[in-house]
């Protein structure tokens, strides 16, 4: 069975809040806020203690919008490694001011100027769909490495 994710996306006004990962997996790369939910965790709970960790801001529940379910997987040869289901939510209403932690370096980006080339590669594909008002479910494999989107499908969904 897949690890279960979330992802978070903070946006005000014209503006979107993504950190550069300083170190763990994903290091390098400018990615939104989240992680895996640990055992005995709701996947809501789990995404407001993962940005409090992250960059000291505070995120209540009834803010938080789901915008997509996404499973990732690894193509390795004609196998197919299900890596996570990621919960990906957006939100608007915000307490607090980003914070630098020992993960995470958080920057204010125009979201006419989302930074993809320093992200991971799906995120070019999903990212977009989701900052237009849609509500998605689907699914991103990758190369063996990650390295690579070998397929992004997609169908709009209720949540």
């Amino acid at each position: 069975m897949a690890k279960i994710s979330n992802l978070c996306f903070p946006l005000k006004e014209n503006q979107i809040l993504l950190a550069l990962k300083k170190g763990g997996f994903g290091a390098g790369k400018v990615n939104g806020f989240g992680g895996k939910v640990e055992k005995n965790e709701g996947i809501e709970e789990s995404l407001i203690r993962e940005v409090w960790e992250e960059c000291r801001l505070e995120v209540r529940r009834k803010s938080l919008v789901k915008a997509a379910e996404l499973d990732f997987y690894l193509k390795k040869g004609n196998d197919y490694n299900h890596l996570t289901q990621c919960h990906i939510f957006l939100v608007k209403k915000l307490f607090g001011n980003p914070v630098e932690s020992a993960e995470m370096k958080p920057k204010w980006y125009e979201t006419k100027k989302i930074p993809y080339g320093d992200m991971w590669e799906a995120d070019q594909f999903f990212l977009p769909v989701i900052l237009g008002g849609e509500i998605i479910k689907g699914r991103v494999i990758y190369n063996h490495n990650g390295s690579r989107v070998l397929e992004f499908s997609y169908r709009t969904t209720k949540f």
